[in-house]
Formats: structure tokens, sequence, C-alpha cells
């Protein structure tokens, strides 16, 4: 999606503009946690795999985590009804001006925090452009083997059980059968 159309004055509120100028986004640390994904800008639901600057603004691509908030996110953005985003960010560098319409800031240079989905942006032209219905195969899934599961399963477990159990009893089985002899 487009996260934050370039070159596009909002007012935020009753006499302050603000504009995100072209080029805007700053590098980012080497030390800087992931760029995530947030429902509302209240609560992480997945990562952004992508970013890039073009002449429109700043656009994304992300991953849902497989979290029961980005489930029940995710299907409100394939339904249509979460169709916008928002950024969290801090402003780097910025110019004002003043006059008679209120206060003129543009966001020249900023440090991209957070992309949101939301009902309702700052930006109209904030959208989301693309629901993909299959995930991607960029899983970031920890995997002990090439062929072993991420992590356990209740049903794993109750058939690992049942297998020490039935080793179990073979191996007394066995060791009355040597003593019988």
């Amino acid at each position: 999606g487009l996260a934050v159309p370039y070159g596009v004055e909002i007012e935020l509120f009753d006499g302050y503009f603000e504009t995100i100028a072209p080029g805007a986004l700053a590098d980012r640390a080497e030390d800087a946690t992931s760029l995530k994904l947030f429902y509302r800008h209240n609560e992480p639901i997945g990562l952004i795999t992508s970013i890039t600057e073009t002449a429109k603004g700043i656009e994304i691509e992300a991953r849902f985590s497989d979290t029961q908030a980005a489930r029940d996110a995710y299907q409100l953005v394939r339904d249509g009804v979460i169709d916008r985003l928002s950024i969290g960010f801090i402003p780097l560098a910025f110019e004002r001006t003043e006059d008679e319409a209120g206060v003129h800031t543009t966001i020249t240079s900023l440090d991209l925090r957070e992309v949101s989905l939301v009902p309702f942006p700052a930006y109209d032209g904030a959208t989301v452009t693309e629901v993909r219905e299959q995930p991607t195969t960029e899983r970031n899934t920890p995997t002990m083997t090439d062929n072993a599961p991420a992590y356990a399963l209740a049903s794993d477990l109750d058939d690992l059980r049942a297998d020490i159990t039935a080793m179990e009893q073979r191996a007394s089985l066995a060791a009355a059968e040597r003593g019988a002899r």
C-alpha cells in the first residue's frame, strides 16, 4: 500500500497544516528494530517486509503475524472494511511557515516507526492497494531441520507419549522373556 503520499498538504487540526516532502524517509539505523505493521496505531500485527520511496510517496509491503488480532485485521482488510494506512514517525527535519490560514509544516526528514491499518487516515491518499490471498514464501519461521516442525502441537505430544509407553511395554516384555530363559 501507499503508507503516505508525498507533497499533499493536509489540515491536521484547525490552522495546522502538514506535508511530507518527497525523499523524507530517513535511512534506518543499523541497530533499529524491524519496522512493524500495527492495527490502529496501538497493536502490532505484523512486519513491514518491503519499503520503497516512489514519486507517489512511501510504499510498503507487509506480512501479518499468525495471531488472532492479525487474522481479524487481515479479514477486515480483505473485506474492504479497513482500506487505509497511516504512519507513526518522528520528524527529524522540517520547514515551517505561517500565513493567514495558519502554520504550514513540511516534514523533510522522518524516522518511520510503524505503519498502521486504520479506518480514517490523516492523509486520504494513504491506501491499501493490494491484498494477497496466499502468504508469501518469505516466512521467517525457525526450524530445527528442513523437515522438522517449528513447534510441537498437543497432538504431537500425545503421539510421543503413546510411543514412549509402547517402548516401555516392549522393554518390560523383553526383560521378562530374558529372565524366563
